[in-house]
């Protein structure tokens, strides 16, 4: 049987363009945008398909 995993969290670094998908298993992945267009067109998917719950900012100290 397939061993499952969820999205636990996602760190949002605006500054670098940049997503951080953190997994229920522990896994990670960083999407990194190479400009500004991709990056609002992968924050718009994450806002419609992510609870916004699940979403952290980082970076704008």
């Amino acid at each position: 049987m397939e061993n499952l995993e969820f999205v636990d969290f996602v760190k949002v670094n605006i500054p670098s363009k940049s997503f951080l998908i953190i997994g229920s298993n522990g896994s990670t992945n960083k999407l990194e945008c190479k400009d500004s267009k991709e990056f609002m067109r992968k924050f718009k998917f994450l806002k419609e398909n992510v609870d916004e719950d699940i979403i952290k900012f980082i970076g704008l100290d």
